[in-house]
C-alpha cells in the first residue's frame, strides 16, 4: 500500500462533487486518498475532510450507492469512523434527473439522457462554487460523457481553489465491487490520486455570459446559447438586414463570417437597429473612431437619419405631410414606447444611454457583433475592433431618400420574403 505523505495536522475542509456510474467505490477511494494525503492537489499537504458530498448519477447508480453506502453497517459508515472518528457523519447527497414528465435515467443511452445529466453537472458545479470552501470534483466514475461534462463545467465555473481529481487503483485485481479502500486485508493495494489540470475560464465568462443565465439553475443549452458567439471560427464580416420585414418595426438581422458562415440571426426592434446603423455610418465617416463630442455636434443630423430609418422599419408613407407624420410617430411612441427611438442625442447622458441600450441588446442576441464594437464609458471614443463590416440592406418598399454613404442603398426583396 502507498505510504501517505507527512501532513499538516490542521484539517482542510472541502466540498466533494462526483460523477458515479456503477462503482460506488469511487467515493470511498477518493475520500480515503484525500484524507491520507495521497498526492493531494492542495498545497501544503493537509488532511482533507469533506464538509458536504454531492453525487451525480443514474437511477441504477443510485441503487448501487444506496446498497453500499446507506445504513448503519455500510462501508461508508465504516470508512468515516476510521478516518474521522470524532466528527459526525457526512451523508452524500445523490442527484439524478427528476423531471416530472420524463422517465428515470437508468443509463446514458440517448442524447436526451446525456443532456439531463449534463444539466446536473453544470447546475451543481455552479451552485457549489458559490460557497467559500474549495470544491473538489471527481471524474473517475460514470460514462465518459459524464466526466466530460463535469470537466467542462469546472472550466466554466472553477475558481483558483477548486480542483479536479481522478483516482486509480493498483493492482488491477482490486478493480471490482468488493474493494472500496485499502485495509489491513489488502496490503498491496495502491491508490493514485491525479490532480487533473483544466483551463479556468470563469474570470472571462462570468460578466459577459453567465450574468445572462438564471441565478440558481444553469442548463447546458442555456450556456451553449449564450456562449455561441464567443467561440467562432472567424470574426464577423457581413451584416445583413431586412428592414421592417418582421412587422411592428422589427427587422430580421443576420451576421456572417467572410466565408458566409451564419454566426447569429434574429430580430431587432427599430430602436436598436436605427442606433446601430447610424452609429456604423458615422464611425465609418471618421475612419473607424468617433467621440461623444462629434456625436453631439451631429445630433440634429443623426436624429433626422434615425427618424428616416425608423420610418422604413415601420413602413411609413414618406410622402405624407410632416404634420401627419409627426402625429403618427407620437401615437406610436405612446403605444410602443420601447420600440421607438426619437430622443435627440443632445448631451453625453443621452448618448451614453443609447449606446448602453445597444450594447445590452447586442450582447444578448449578437455577442460577436457586440465584441466587434468597442463600447466606451462616457467621453471615450467608439471604435470598430475588427475589419470593416460589409453591409447588405434589403427592403420591400420603395426608397425615396437615402442620405447615407457607408450604408448601402437597400435592394428590393421579393414580396413575401422573410
Amino acid at each position: 500500500m502507498s505510504v501517505p505523505v507527512p501532513l499538516n495536522p490542521a484539517p482542510l475542509h472541502y466540498t466533494l462533487l462526483l460523477v458515479i456510474g456503477l462503482s460506488p467505490a469511487v467515493l470511498t477511494e477518493t475520500v480515503y486518498a484525500l484524507a491520507r494525503g495521497y498526492r493531494q492537489p492542495i498545497r501544503p499537504r493537509r488532511p482533507m475532510q469533506p464538509r458536504a458530498i454531492h453525487i451525480i448519477t443514474t437511477e441504477t447508480g443510485r441503487n448501487r450507492l444506496e446498497q453500499h453506502l446507506i445504513g448503519p453497517n455500510s462501508v461508508w459508515h465504516q470508512l468515516w469512523a476510521e478516518l474521522f472518528p470524532d466528527d459526525p457523519l457526512v451523508q452524500p447527497h445523490i442527484h439524478t434527473p427528476d423531471d416530472a414528465d420524463e422517465d428515470p435515467v437508468e443509463d446514458l443511452r440517448t442524447r436526451r439522457d446525456d443532456r439531463r445529466i449534463a444539466d446536473l453537472c453544470y447546475t451543481w458545479t455552479h451552485r457549489l462554487t458559490r460557497g467559500e470552501e474549495p470544491l473538489i470534483g471527481s471524474i473517475s466514475g460514470g460514462r465518459k460523457t459524464m466526466s466530460a461534462h463535469l470537466m467542462t463545467a469546472f472550466s466554466i465555473y472553477g475558481r483558483p481553489q477548486d480542483h479536479l481529481v481522478h483516482i486509480l487503483v493498483q493492482p488491477e485485481k482490486y478493480e471490482h465491487s468488493s474493494f472500496f479502500y485499502p485495509t489491513a486485508e489488502t496490503p498491496d493495494a495502491r491508490l493514485d490520486l491525479i490532480d487533473v489540470p483544466f483551463p479556468r475560464l470563469y474570470r472571462w465568462v462570468k460578466d459577459e455570459i453567465l450574468k445572462n443565465l438564471p441565478a440558481d439553475e444553469h442548463r447546458l443549452q442555456d450556456i451553449l446559447t449564450h456562449i455561441e458567439g464567443y467561440h467562432l471560427p472567424d470574426t464577423p464580416s457581413i451584416l445583413e438586414v431586412q428592414i421592417g420585414s418582421a412587422g411592428r418595426g422589427k427587422s430580421r438581422v443576420a451576421l456572417y463570417t467572410t466565408d458566409a458562415l451564419l454566426l447569429a440571426e434574429g430580430l431587432l426592434p427599430a430602436r436598436t437597429l436605427t442606433t446601430l446603423l447610424v452609429l456604423l455610418e458615422h464611425i465609418d465617416q471618421e475612419g473607424g473612431v468617433i467621440t461623444y463630442t462629434t456625436l453631439i455636434k451631429r445630433a440634429q443630423q443623426i436624429a433626422e437619419e434615425r427618424d428616416l430609418l425608423e420610418a422604413y422599419c415601420y413602413k411609413d408613407d414618406l410622402r405624407e405631410k410632416p404634420r401627419k407624420r409627426v402625429a403618427r410617430v407620437q401615437a406610436r411612441q405612446k403605444n410602443e414606447p420601447t420600440a421607438c427611438m426619437n430622443q435627440r442625442w443632445a448631451d453625453e447622458a443621452a448618448i451614453s444611454q443609447a449606446l448602453h441600450d445597444l450594447e445590452q441588446t447586442l450582447t444578448a442576441a449578437y455577442p460577436a457583433l457586440a465584441e466587434h464594437l468597442a463600447f466606451p464609458r462616457s467621453g471615450r471614443p467608439v471604435e470598430l475592433r475588427g475589419p470593416r463590416l460589409a453591409l447588405r440592406l434589403h427592403t420591400d418598399q420603395p426608397i425615396k431618400s437615402w442620405p447615407f454613404n457607408y450604408l448601402p442603398r437597400p435592394t428590393r426583396l421579393p414580396p413575401g420574403t422573410r
